[in-house]
C-alpha cells in the first residue's frame, strides 16, 4: 500500500482466477438463464460466466429482487408514444400562450397581494 490507501495495480492483475466466485454454488443451467439477462456469453464456459456475472451476484442471489428486472428494452418507442397524442396537441398558438402566460401573472398577482396579510392576521378580520 502506497500513501492514502492507494493499492498498485500490479498485486491485483493475477488475483482474478483466484478470488472466490459468489455464484459457484449456482447450476450451470441458471448460470446460462442469468447470463442472458445480464448480456453475457451464454455459449461460453462455466468459469467466463462466473467470473463476468460477479459483479452482478448480489443482486441475483438477492431473495427479495423482482421477479422479473427490468433488464429488457421497454416495447414501446417515443414515436409511438407521439402517435398517440393527437395532432391537435402540437399545433402552436400564440394568442393561447399569452393567454396562459397572463393567466399566470395574475394568479400570481393575487397570491402576492394576499401572501402580505399572512403576517397580520386581524387584517383579515377572523374570529
Amino acid at each position: 500500500m502506497g500513501k492514502g490507501g492507494e493499492q498498485s495495480v500490479s498485486n491485483n492483475v493475477g488475483n482474478q482466477s483466484s478470488k472466490k466466485l459468489k455464484l459457484e454454488h449456482m447450476p450451470t443451467e441458471e448460470l446460462r438463464k442469468w447470463a442472458k439477462a445480464y448480456n453475457v456469453d451464454s455459449d461460453k464456459d462455466r468459469q467466463y460466466m462466473l467470473q463476468e456475472l460477479n459483479p452482478f451476484a448480489d443482486g441475483i442471489m438477492n431473495k427479495r429482487r423482482p421477479a422479473n428486472p427490468p433488464l429488457a428494452p421497454p416495447t414501446f418507442t417515443l414515436k409511438t408514444i407521439k402517435d398517440a397524442i393527437p395532432e391537435h396537441c402540437f399545433k402552436r398558438s400564440l394568442a393561447k400562450s399569452v393567454g396562459f402566460l397572463l393567466t399566470d401573472f395574475v394568479k400570481i398577482a393575487i397570491f402576492g397581494y394576499l401572501a402580505t396579510f399572512i403576517s397580520n392576521p386581524v387584517a383579515i378580520n377572523l374570529p
